[in-house]
């Protein structure tokens, strides 16, 4: 045997016993790993089972500690509240919470402090230029009522509000605008007014005094218009906002006997205050005061005017050195429009005036609807403006043919005249400064002066309106006279047509239903609300509705986003807003729309499509009247019903009573 093959065979031996080694250890860690694998997934599986029932227990744990030491503090407040009874009876509670003030319950509301120094400060002048004022109206009133050859005099021997001022107990400021700004305030007055009225009946004297008047009220004082010049206020607007919640007085006639210690005069006298002042003092009925000579104080509407812009005639277009420069009136020495396209304005009061869409051409179509408030004074105005607000021409009628109560449900057709506008923007007669040494036949003779002025102007004036209307009443529009036709008709306020037409009637103040005053309490509570209730129903006013914007607006199978629009009605009249330019889940108005003759019996829904008022429904909004009429304004966020997503719009609206 030679040397190779030894090693060769000691080499196979040698790996024949390394190979069975590594085939029983090969072996042995396949069914290790298997093995292992298991244990490990077992493990892990325990321990993710094992980790939420323990949360779940200590949470179980937890809750039944909590219930425990819940049950445990109500017990302890029971058997305190039993150990220690209230020192106060329930009515007793009730009573004081009324006198907190409202500053104090109400967080809309503020304190007043320091509208009571100024009152305070204030007070003896003010007592000292209420008192004068109120012999000088109401004596002669009284003197004129009275019978003469009975009566020989009657009139204030004293007259005082005391020495103690009203007390503010809190105020609230509504949202204000730059037209006029509302104050509601808290009023308690504790005073020692004192009055004393006496009448002269046959030679004896007849006295009857009120003192001691207690009032407890809320009052809203309403600061329209501001005006540009000093003191910057046209006028107060001041009214109740519910009957008084106390009044008491004494009431002293001869022989010394006191009228509120008789048997049911404390019942008597709220129901004969609900009579006389809810009627005449509480909102929305107001007592105006004016302040300012002319302060555009408007006087009150009797009715409304339904004014339809047909078209115009005449309007043409002159040119001058082969440029065009515009509408030349017949007779007028004023060029007009710098371009083509012109405007028109109508109004019969300051506060609204209404502009037309601007056209450009000769022979215009508007077909627009607008209403106007009105009175027998009051004046159609209809003024041709240049693109610049330039007046080129105008035409004033006087409405006192056209308001009068028997034209009611009748249209007049009438063409107006756009005539020069230099006769009717002469300026009124100045006042007369008398000079410093001139004599009281100079003051007279002045004052003759400027009142005849006056005179003349006025019929100037009123002769001018005479026979614009007699040339808007012809049947075929004047030639070569630029015209605006429109139909007018009027519609008197109280009248039965108001309520069926478009124009939703026009009703007054309802007087409260007549009952006796039989003592008992409850019904004299019903009846007052019955009275606040018609007083703030029985009238319908002008709505202002400004949709601002909406949110997370989506269609139905929110496929693509939609282009909205907002279609705002009430009382039978209807609104769209413009569509956005692209399409959002997010759009964007801010259009401002006026609704009139509207109740506060109504309600007034907001209703979004897609692309129009016809498209696809994207949900819907109803807001009562009654929470607009409340503090007359409501700003905020409404969630859109009829829909799935959570839409919402932001909508503000503004609401003034008619008359």
């Amino acid at each position: 045997m030679s040397a190779l093959g030894i090693v060769t065979g000691a080499f196979g031996a040698v790996w024949s016993v390394v190979a069975t080694v590594l085939r029983g250890l090969f072996g042995f860690l396949n069914d290790f790993k298997a093995a292992a694998s298991v244990a490990i997934f077992g493990w892990c599986v325990g321990l993710f089972v094992g980790t939420v029932i323990v949360r779940h227990w200590r949470r179980a744990v937890a809750r039944s500690e909590r219930e425990s030491a819940r049950k445990v503090a109500a017990e302890a407040v029971k058997s305190r509240r039993k150990d220690i009874p209230n020192p106060l009876p329930p009515d007793v509670i009730e009573t004081a919470l009324k006198h907190i003030p409202r500053w104090a319950r109400d967080p809309d509301w503020n304190r007043a402090a320091f509208l009571n120094r100024v009152l305070d400060a204030l007070w003896p002048h003010v007592d000292t230029s209420v008192c004068e004022v109120v012999r000088d109206s109401v004596e002669p009133i009284l003197r004129d009522l009275v019978p003469r050859n009975i009566v020989h005099w009657i009139g204030f021997e004293k007259l005082t509000l005391g020495p103690t001022p009203p007390t503010i107990g809190g105020v609230k400021v509504l949202g204000s605008s730059s037209d006029d700004v509302v104050l509601e305030l808290e009023l308690q007055w504790a005073s020692g007014a004192d009055f004393v009225l006496a009448a002269y009946v046959f030679g004896v004297r007849v006295p009857v005094r009120l003192s001691d008047v207690q009032l407890v009220a809320a009052v809203r004082v309403h600061f329209t218009p501001l005006v540009d010049e000093l003191p910057c206020l046209g006028g107060l607007e001041v009214s109740l906002l519910g009957m008084p919640d106390h009044l008491d007085l004494a009431a002293v006639v001869p022989p010394g006997v006191d009228l509120m210690a008789l048997p049911a005069m404390d019942v008597l006298l709220p129901w004969i205050l609900r009579k006389i002042l809810g009627p005449m003092f509480v909102y929305p009925s107001r007592m105006i005061i004016p302040i300012m000579d002319n302060s555009g104080l408007e006087p009150p509407a009797t009715g409304m005017i339904k004014v339809r812009v047909r078209g115009g005639y005449n309007m043409q277009k002159r040119r001058k050195d082969g440029k065009a420069t515009g509408l030349v009136l017949p007779g007028s020495k004023l060029i007009g429009f710098g371009g083509e396209r012109y405007q028109v304005r109508l109004y019969t009061r300051e506060q609204r005036k209404v502009m037309l869409m601007s056209k450009s051409r000769d022979e215009p179509t508007w077909d627009e609807l607008h209403y106007f408030l009105a009175n027998p004074e009051s004046t159609l105005h209809c003024v041709l403006l240049t693109m610049n607000m330039r007046e080129l021409g105008r035409c004033e009628i006087p409405m006192r043919l056209l308001c009068d109560p028997s034209r009611e449900g009748k249209t007049a057709n009438l063409h107006l005249p756009i005539e020069d506008p230099t006769p009717f923007q002469e300026p009124e007669p100045e006042p007369p400064v008398p000079p410093k040494r001139a004599t009281a036949a100079d003051i007279e003779r002045l004052n003759k002066e400027y009142a005849l002025a006056m005179k003349n102007h006025r019929e100037k004036l009123a002769r001018l309106r005479l026979e614009q209307l007699a040339k808007a009443k012809l049947p075929e529009p004047r030639p070569n006279t630029p015209t605006v036709a429109i139909d007018l008709e009027y519609v008197p306020m109280g009248s039965g047509k108001s309520r069926r037409t478009s124009l939703a009637g026009i009703t007054s103040v309802a007087s409260p239903g007549a009952k006796t005053a039989s003592g008992v309490e409850e019904d004299e509570e019903e009846e007052e609300e019955e009275t606040v209730a018609g007083n703030r129903e029985g009238r319908v006013g002008i709505l202002r509705v400004t949709v601002n914007r909406a949110v997370n607006v989506r269609k139905a199978d929110n496929a693509k986003q939609p282009q909205p629009v907002c279609v705002a009605q009430i009382s039978g009249q209807k609104f769209v807003t413009a569509a956005p330019v692209d399409p959002t889940n997010k759009p964007l108005w801010d259009e401002t729309f006026l609704f009139f003759n509207v109740s506060d019996r109504d309600a007034v829904s907001l209703t979004l499509c897609d692309g129009g008022e016809r498209g696809e429904f994207l949900g819907e909004c109803v807001v009562d009247m009654r929470k607009i009429t409340r503090d007359m304004e409501l700003s905020d966020m409404f969630h859109l019903a009829g829909v799935k997503n959570n839409a919402q719009i932001f909508a503000q609206f503004k609401f003034s009573y008619l008359g």
